[in-house]
């Protein structure tokens, strides 16, 4: 039985852009494994529930690498993917530098990607906090003061946050994001949840609120679906943006 470690970056939103190599893996290999750690433990379980190969490894962050050398002999292979073998080339996008070294087809991130849904828990999170008007699907980040310019969202328009008192499970919110009228996000895991997502609501504007958290453009996402970037040195988007709201 042919066994492999994978060792990707551990943020929830690194977890949703690995999801198209792991299951590229799991799909090769006899037995895959990847780490978790407790706080998005939930989320990877459930994404990852269909896989009946794939062992999900619940550990803090610092004791990973204890665990590899502890645990080397149990898999024929361990590759490691991001971190120090990363060459942060300028020319090649973080993600892009993912998957190279992963050994996988870039697009594979958005054709391979796949969570199989529970609707019953997804219709009972809508009814409890979704409005029966059309509403904006807003996700920042107060704890690191990732914030988005309330300015900036549809002022007719009711916001839901998620809550993380509601579920720790980013899936449940897959119904209020696909029956959104706008999106409003900063580069965060909801956002690569919203772009890998298949979903049909082509009346849906998307917004990524890049002046709330900054990156360098090595480490900026890449990203499929039809949205509208706001940054900080985009003032004819910004004013597009509130010519719209003064009109709405």
């Amino acid at each position: 039985m042919y066994s492999v470690l994978l060792y990707t970056h551990l943020g929830l939103g690194d977890q949703i852009m690995c999801n198209g190599f792991v299951r590229e893996y799991c799909g090769k290999y006899d037995r895959v494994s990847v780490f978790a750690t407790p706080r998005t433990y939930t989320s990877v379980q459930f994404m990852y529930r269909d896989l009946s190969n794939l062992e999900i490894i619940k550990l803090d962050a610092p004791l990973i690498p204890a665990y590899i050398e502890q645990h080397r002999a149990n898999y024929a292979e361990i590759k490691k993917i991001g971190y120090d073998a990363l060459q942060r080339d300028p020319h090649t996008r973080f993600e892009k530098e993912f998957y190279a070294l992963a050994g996988v087809d870039f697009k594979k991130k958005w054709e391979s990607f796949h969570v199989v849904r529970d609707h019953v828990r997804e219709r009972y999170l809508f009814e409890r906090i979704a409005p029966k008007t059309p509403y904006a699907f807003l996700h920042e980040d107060s704890g690191r003061r990732y914030l988005i310019k309330r300015r900036m969202v549809a002022s007719d328009l009711p916001i839901v946050e998620p809550d993380p008192m509601l579920t720790e499970n980013i899936f449940d919110y897959c119904s209020i994001i696909e029956n959104a009228r706008e999106i409003h996000v900063i580069d965060s895991s909801f956002m690569f949840l919203i772009d890998c997502l298949p979903y049909e609501n082509p009346s849906q504007k998307l917004y990524v609120h890049r002046y709330a958290r900054q990156n360098s453009d090595w480490h900026l996402p890449v990203l499929k679906k039809n949205w509208t970037i706001l940054g900080i040195n985009t003032p004819s988007l910004w004013k597009r943006i509130l010519d719209r709201l003064a009109q709405s």
